[in-house]
């Protein structure tokens, strides 16, 4: 995957990957690790046909909306959630036309 500056109206903020459609797209993994101050919250959009996200942060009071993850271990220090959502779970479209730059 490499880098693209292209956006769409709903895809405004965040970051994105633009994906060589000769690439073997079955399973692809995306990781990296951030540090957030001061945020409110963080998301994540489920566009796969099976998206499964894992989150992981010092954090000991998550709260959790819209879909909720499949397990989770929250301590006095830290939690750490997975989630794993369907395409049939949500109301957005497969594949985003009319891209900007």
């Amino acid at each position: 995957m490499y880098s693209t500056k292209r956006r769409s109206a709903f895809l405004s903020r965040g970051f994105s990957a633009q994906i060589d459609p000769k690439q073997d797209l079955s399973s692809f993994s995306v990781a990296f690790d951030t540090t957030l101050r001061g945020s409110r919250n963080i998301s994540a959009i489920p566009l796969g046909m099976n998206t499964k996200i894992d989150i992981s942060a010092d954090w000991p009071h998550p709260s959790f909306r819209q879909f909720l993850p499949s397990t989770r271990d929250i301590t006095s220090d830290n939690f750490s959630a997975t989630w794993e959502v369907s395409h049939l779970s949500r109301n957005y479209p497969q594949v985003f036309n009319n891209w900007t730059t």
